[in-house]
């Protein structure tokens, strides 16, 4: 009786958790459909010549497209908003692959979205500058990035979908103003409209803030401590006073006058406003110094150190410092690394969007690099995934498209920022694998798959085949006989061309080295080793062939003097150069002993073409002076 009372409970609780997904379904189609449908009414009342409609994400801006057309079929008018011949649309809808976004524009209807086809962007937004369709449908986050007006603009509800915290929320007021601002076409409108659809309590708000003005405040309070950590790094501030000085001539310092209540300010007087300066100024020193970011000398003076320099060159925030400085070890591995990167607040910004949690999911079952209690609704789980993909080039939806190309742009000047840490620590095993990690994230795929993946118009086919022909790198490949190396591309001859340009570009470097007070040194004295890069090759560095990173790269390259036995990194030093660069590196003698060190030279960008020397360096006891 026991068993079948816990099946029958077991029943009725798994019944329950289904019908209340479907429900949470169900609402959300509900609140779809009622947006849509006003929407309709509002478009088959109003006969103008442009109209855009900016909604939450992709998703909405498809079944909206959709409505639109099935609204507009129901009049019996349903190419009402297609302003152009049909014959003449046809042509253009050739350049479409989206079978939804090819079948509304033959409509009069587009939409565009972030991490949309550029070349499918570039149509539909030309179509609506040509008003050939009168109907955009864009989400909320192009508002800033797009040019396009309109007579009519609609924001189809104030809210979007936060995965993070799993609800949604409103949209800040500066995106609702630039999506109002939209409206009006210079030199064409006399007048605009703008509908807002919003739940009801909170059109009075909305009014208030539409047609009253609006104040402008400061939120350097929010990040005082990396901005105080650049002025001192830049010798601005060199003391506790000149932080307040500093601050005197700030935006923030004028409005706390004007609006203390909103920077919790007891009061306006002068020692109201000083004793809030100067515990404000105290708490940053405070964190910075227990960051290690800077030191504090008789309780006054501010003096930057390595790590602070670090966040101000890169500008980073001083809690990703402080996230890789207690994260890193000398045993870090690439797994580590990954993870570690996953961590730094600027991919915070990454989205997590209604429903995402299971396509991720879906998508940690297919990386290199398990995650451990996975959090699918955090943006560090989700960029891990996405920087696996990355490398494993797994094709994404558009809005994973999207975000993996915002999370690639911030991640070389953050694997930049976690190589100097390393290196201050003096770990040369680590520092080497996150040099390893940038050339991965530059071009597309793991350290030990082919070099060849880094040629335009390779596949994992043509790859294999080469393999099976002997080809197992570049080299190989263009010391071929060129009727023997068309046969096994089998390419068109503009491609052909491309893989050639690509094979002359990729870095062939000269590395060369004397130690200037030669290789024998007391113990505490300056080794000063002189490197010259050589660039072999006719043609001068350009940016680098990368078809998978999102925007232009210049190559760089690190050398490094390093003890790959004792994991012991001495210096290191970053260059860029065309034909030939000289770099000296210095740093202090080791224990007396003799040392295989290798000095290295590691190119940031492409993988396979990294140099080594080995060099022996033998120290002696030093001298004792009288």
């Amino acid at each position: 009786d026991y068993d079948i009372y816990l099946s029958v409970t077991y029943f009725i609780l798994l019944e329950l958790c289904i019908i209340l997904f479907f429900f949470f379904q169900a609402e959300d189609g509900i609140r779809d459909f009622c947006l849509s449908r006003g929407l309709g009414d509002v478009y088959k009342r109003q006969v103008v010549s442009t109209q855009s409609t900016w909604v939450s994400d992709r998703k909405q801006a498809r079944l909206a497209a959709l409505d639109m057309v099935t609204f507009a079929a129901s009049d019996n008018v349903p190419k009402r908003f297609l302003k152009m011949p049909e014959s003449e649309v046809e042509a253009l809808l050739e350049n479409i692959q989206e079978k939804t976004l090819k079948h509304v524009l033959s409509y009069g209807v587009g939409f565009i979205y972030e991490g949309m086809n550029e070349t499918e962007r570039e149509v539909v937004e030309k179509l609506y500058e040509i008003e050939a369709i009168q109907l955009l449908l864009c989400s909320y986050k192009l508002s800033w990035e797009i040019n396009l007006s309109a007579y009519m603009v609609v924001v189809m509800d104030t809210q979007r979908y936060d995965g993070q915290e799993r609800r949604y929320i409103d949209y800040t007021i500066p995106d609702m103003l630039q999506m109002m601002g939209k409206a009006g076409r210079q030199g064409k409108d006399d007048e605009a409209k703008c509908l807002v659809f919003c739940h009801t309590p909170k059109k009075d708000f909305y009014r208030k803030f539409l047609f009253e003005p609006y104040p402008v405040e400061s939120h350097l309070n929010h990040f005082i401590v990396d901005h105080i950590n650049a002025e001192i790094v830049s010798k601005t501030i060199e003391n506790k006073q000149d932080c307040v000085d500093w601050m005197t001539w700030t935006f923030f310092y004028r409005r706390l006058t004007k609006n203390p209540n909103y920077y919790n300010l007891q009061g306006v007087s002068g020692t109201d406003i000083n004793d809030y300066l100067s515990e404000l100024i105290e708490n940053s020193v405070e964190e910075l110094e227990q960051g290690k970011l800077i030191s504090v000398e008789e309780d006054v003076d501010l003096q930057p150190l390595n790590l602070g320099i670090i966040a101000s060159f890169y500008y980073l925030k001083y809690t990703n410092i402080d996230v890789f400085q207690k994260n890193l070890n000398e045993n870090t591995k690439m797994k580590k690394l990954l993870e570690i990167i996953a961590l730094a607040s600027e991919f915070d910004i990454v989205q997590i969007r209604h429903g995402e949690e299971n396509i991720l999911k879906q998508l940690s079952t297919e990386i290199n690099y398990k995650i451990e209690k996975p959090h699918f609704n955090e943006p560090d789980t989700k960029t891990n995934i996405l920087l696996q993909c990355h490398f494993s080039r797994i094709p994404l939806i558009p809005d994973f498209a999207y975000d993996q190309r915002i999370i690639l742009e911030h991640a070389i000047r953050i694997v930049q920022a976690m190589v100097d840490v390393i290196s201050s620590n003096g770990w040369l095993k680590p520092a080497i694998l996150t040099m390893q990690l940038s050339q991965m994230i530059v071009q597309a795929q793991w350290i030990n798959d082919s070099q060849l993946f880094q040629l335009p118009h390779f596949t994992q086919e043509l790859v294999q085949r080469c393999k099976n022909q002997g080809i197992e790198d570049l080299a190989d490949l263009m010391n071929m006989e060129d009727d023997d190396r068309i046969k096994l591309l089998q390419m068109s001859e503009q491609e052909i061309e491309e893989v050639a340009e690509a094979c002359n570009r990729y870095p062939s470097v000269n590395l060369e080295f004397t130690v200037k007070n030669g290789e024998s040194v007391e113990s505490g004295d300056v080794v000063a080793i002189s490197a010259v890069l050589t660039r072999e090759g006719e043609m001068s560095p350009e940016n680098v062939i990368a078809p998978y990173f999102p925007k232009e790269k210049e190559e760089s390259w690190w050398v490094v003097v390093g003890d790959a036995k004792s994991n012991k990194l001495y210096g290191i030093k970053r260059v860029t150069f065309n034909e030939q660069s000289k770099v000296e590196i210095k740093f202090a003698a080791p224990e007396p002993g003799e040392y295989e060190l290798t000095l290295y030279a590691v190119c940031d960008s492409y993988i396979g073409c990294d140099q080594g020397q080995k060099l022996t360096l033998k120290v002696t006891p030093a001298e004792e002076q009288e």
